[in-house]
């Protein structure tokens, strides 16, 4: 019982009365004014939120299911182009044979002009011409990083063709040559679909139907149109696509948010899909011998759902399905809208299964932020009904009866007048002070303090870790203690230039900050994102760290300008990378033993004088795209091996005259004498090496070693 409770059932002491009335339960005035206002909020919130999302529940049905037709017109229109653009692509390649432009002949023209339509599509498998003698040219694209030139030339008497192959493969961003293949086989233009089907409708634009590709058993259909001069037949000109060409196209598409699309035949056999299906390759195969999945044998939760929602809506002959055709359909406890619209060509069906949530997903969200806008207010309409019963009643009211309770022990100084606006309490409070007037002076009162509550929320942090191909970098700041004792306290502003500076170059060129351990830097390449260059990026830091080193000479005292040096390592090889660390504290970094064979080598440098250590690893990824010297192969701590190091020197790119590199090939060949065994020899190249380079200190080292 509160003392508020007990002071107002008091009477005055009588044998026959209790002195106060007994209750089971009982609130204060402060908690039921604010159940009241939390009621009344949270009510009046429920009966206008609940009807609208009622409401809107049931007009998300109709939106998505406009929206899915939108997303699979989309779709339709996304996979025509392809072929269309095959179309065009032909028939630009027809107007220039028939106009003269191209001179078929010529095989370094047939070669750039095919070519150049095969590199400027990825979706397409071959770009050819067929002659009527027998002959065909094209371009193959065999893999994602070669194609090949093919000229085959029919021999008629012996009734067989010579092909000639010329391949290329990619290189730095280029297509390379590196050899040429000759076979002789059975290829004959003229009697291929493609050429068949052309002749047959000379003048237009054909597709061909989903057949089996002669040269490499893969499925897929061709275009092809026919070149005329003067009503003769001159070339038939055509473009292949491969299914899995489709396929990979399909993937690049959007369908909503998480949903997928596929494509099939009116009679079920899978054409091209978003999801993994394997397009078997059989060069044995004949053109019609098709080996194409069924949507009911795919074993894909995507074509399953796709299938049962056509069946539940009594679609079993897919020829039956029609452009509009939508269905809603329920799958344990998610729904589906799954469409389904004829592509126009080759009767192809296009079909898009997505989830229902992708279309409410917005109103879902609207949903949750008229609920937190529902418990903003209640929690505002509590405060405030907290503040004011505060204000108006509690504060008073407790006041009051601390005033009666002070007034029952005689405290007479401590009473003092209570101010409220509410009639009831001011007429109580003025009966107080009148019942202690006559007793003495007012007191004073002091109140109660207020409770604050505190809700902090936090996102845990899991650790994890995964395998990579990384470059690492340590780079210390040789001379560093020295100076950090002359310059104490004052050292602070030139490492905040000198880490800001580092950390600017090695994030120019992709670079991750791993920390700073004193004055070194530790940093790497290929995570977070993936990247085949970090050999090279990491060595081209290193390189830019030296440069912009010689700019920070000149903001140091003078003194210790000439002390100040960096000595950087380089590595790579396979490292874990990932959230390491516990619970506690997290950390993402890389571990392993390249990571530590990256710290010997910076500090190797100085044991040979240099300022830029390599591994033989990262050397070997990067030799193209760098200047770099053997330096030695050499023991280093925690290695059993010895391990092969080179000295970093410069860009590839950024050395106009590789002369001035010259005295590299004599310091190799007087270190393989020395390795040898012939010391002569080795002294020798190296006094050759430091004439020509001047000082060299790794050849001072070396002639030492030589006595």
């Amino acid at each position: 019982m509160t003392q508020f409770e007990h002071r107002i059932t008091m009477k005055q002491p009588d044998a026959d009365v209790p002195l106060e009335t007994n209750h089971s339960l009982r609130f204060g005035l402060r908690i039921s004014l604010l159940l009241v206002t939390v009621v009344t909020v949270v009510v009046t919130a429920l009966a206008i939120h609940l009807p609208w999302a009622w409401t809107s529940s049931k007009n998300t049905e109709d939106i998505a299911l406009q929206l899915n037709r939108e997303i699979i017109a989309s779709l339709r229109t996304e996979i025509t182009s392809v072929i269309n653009t095959a179309l065009q692509d032909q028939k630009v390649m027809s107007d220039l044979i028939r106009e003269g432009a191209l001179d078929i002949k010529s095989a370094n023209a047939r070669e750039s002009l095919l070519m150049s339509f095969l590199k400027s599509n990825n979706y397409y498998s071959f770009v050819g011409i067929g002659l009527p003698n027998g002959n065909y040219y094209g371009a193959q694209r065999r893999d994602a990083s070669s194609i090949s030139s093919i000229s085959s030339a029919w021999d008629e008497t012996k009734k067989s063709a010579n092909r000639t192959e010329r391949l290329f493969a990619m290189d730095g961003g280029e297509y390379t040559f590196y050899k040429t293949t000759t076979k002789v086989n059975d290829y004959y233009a003229p009697t291929r679909r493609w050429y068949t089907m052309s002749a047959e409708n000379t003048g237009a634009a054909i597709v061909t139907d989903t057949y089996s590709f002669s040269s490499t058993g893969r499925p897929g259909v061709n275009t092809a149109l026919t070149v005329l001069k003067d009503k003769d037949l001159q070339a038939v000109v055509t473009i292949a696509i491969e299914l899995d060409r489709l396929s990979e196209y399909m993937r690049t598409l959007r369908v909503g948010q998480t949903g997928s699309a596929f494509m099939m035949d009116d009679r079920g056999f899978i054409i091209a899909s978003r999801e993994s299906v394997s397009f078997l390759a059989d060069k044995e195969a004949k053109p019609d011998d098709l080996k194409l999945p069924r949507i009911s044998e795919v074993q894909s939760p995507i074509m399953t759902t796709a299938r049962q929602a056509l069946e539940s809506a009594g679609i079993s002959d897919y020829k039956n399905i029609g452009v509009g055709t939508s269905i809603r359909f329920k799958q344990g406890e998610t729904v589906y809208f799954v469409s389904a619209e004829p592509v126009g060509r080759n009767n192809w069906i296009l079909l898009t299964v997505v989830p229902e949530s992708d279309f409410s997903q917005r109103i879902l969200a609207n949903t949750q932020n008229v609920a937190f806008i529902v418990i903003g207010v209640t929690l505002l309409a509590s405060l405030f009904a907290l503040f004011i019963s505060q204000r108006g009643f509690v504060k008073p009211l407790t006041e009051i009866i601390e005033q009666t309770h002070q007034l029952a022990n005689f405290n007479l100084s401590d009473i003092r007048p209570v101010n409220s606006y509410i009639t009831e309490i001011h007429n109580l409070a003025i009966s107080v002070v009148q019942m202690g007037a006559g007793l003495g002076s007012f007191g004073k009162y002091l109140p109660a303090g207020l409770v604050k509550t505190l809700l902090a929320n936090g996102v845990v942090a899991k650790p994890y870790a995964e395998k990579r191909t990384m470059s690492v970098l340590f780079m210390d700041l040789a001379g560093f203690t020295t100076i950090s004792e002359a310059l104490g306290p004052k050292i602070v502003p030139y490492l905040d230039r000198y880490f800001g500076a580092m950390t600017a170059e090695i994030e120019a060129v992709d670079g991750t900050i791993d920390k700073f351990i004193g004055d070194c830097v530790m940093a790497f390449w290929g995570a977070p994102f993936y990247d085949e260059e970090h050999p090279a990026k990491a060595c081209a830091a290193a390189l830019k760290c030296l440069e912009t080193l010689e700019v920070l000479r000149d903001e140091w005292p003078a003194e210790w300008a000439s002390k100040l040096d960096v000595r950087i390592g380089v590595n790579t090889g396979r490292v874990i990378v990932g959230n390491i660390g516990s619970h506690a504290r997290i950390n993402y970094t890389v571990v392993g033993d390249p990571v530590n064979l990256a710290s010997r080598l910076e500090s190797g440098c100085k044991g040979y004088g240099i300022r830029c250590m390599i591994g033989q690893s990262t050397y070997e990824l990067a030799k193209y795209d760098i200047v770099a010297r053997r330096l030695d192969v050499t023991h280093v701590k925690g290695k059993n091996e010895p391990v092969v190091v080179y000295e970093l020197l410069a860009m590839a790119d950024d050395v106009k005259d590789r002369s001035q590199y010259a005295w590299v090939d004599v310091y190799d060949e007087a270190l393989s004498a020395f390795t040898a065994g012939d010391i002569a020899k080795a002294r020798a190249g190296f006094l050759k090496t430091i004439e020509l380079r001047g000082e060299d200190p790794p050849s001072s080292l070396f002639l030492e070693r030589c006595q």
